[in-house]
């Protein structure tokens, strides 16, 4: 079996395990799952890298975000040592700060291990919006947390915004 075949099964499975739809991947290389109102984690399957990949929409960044702000996002990006091996990136037209992490197909045998992975990102997620809405003067967030996947959703429709890499 194929890595690709394998991660497109251990979604599905995932999938089941949360009383979702299986996904059909011909039509689309995404899957976006929703955690209530609070957030959305995209993945995708890159066959080139043999590797998942994970992201979710962080925080809108001022247009003028201060120096600390952008120093805090750096530092935090030195070796991964405060994303928990994600990376920071900012989309540069929207100020669109994004949380992402790849995971070799090769080590992800089990649902438990992408469940695993899926909650670490959902707490990043959560720990650097509310460390940014801190840093800019923000109010906590309007949505409250989910707790764990119970309230998980599959997103028929996406909305991914432009990516820079291609899975054609």
């Amino acid at each position: 079996m194929s890595h690709q075949t394998r991660i497109f099964d251990l979604i599905n499975q995932f999938n089941k395990e949360y009383g979702l739809p299986n996904h059909d991947f011909a039509a689309s290389p995404y899957v976006e799952f929703a955690l209530g109102e609070e957030m959305s984690i995209t993945l995708s399957y890159d066959d080139a890298s043999d590797q998942l990949i994970a992201f979710s929409e962080v925080e809108q960044l001022n247009d003028h975000p201060s120096p600390n702000v952008l120093k805090k996002l750096l530092c935090a990006n030195w070796f991964w040592q405060e994303t928990a091996g994600a990376t920071l990136s900012l989309e540069g037209a929207s100020n669109q700060l994004f949380l992402s992490q790849k995971f070799h197909a090769a080590a992800l045998n089990r649902t438990e291990e992408l469940v695993q992975r899926f909650e670490t990102l959902v707490d990043q997620v959560r720990h650097w919006r509310e460390s940014l809405q801190e840093e800019q003067g923000g109010a906590a967030p309007e949505t409250p947390h989910t707790a764990g996947l119970h309230q998980i959703t599959a997103v028929e429709n996406p909305s991914i915004p432009p990516m820079p890499w291609n899975f054609a």
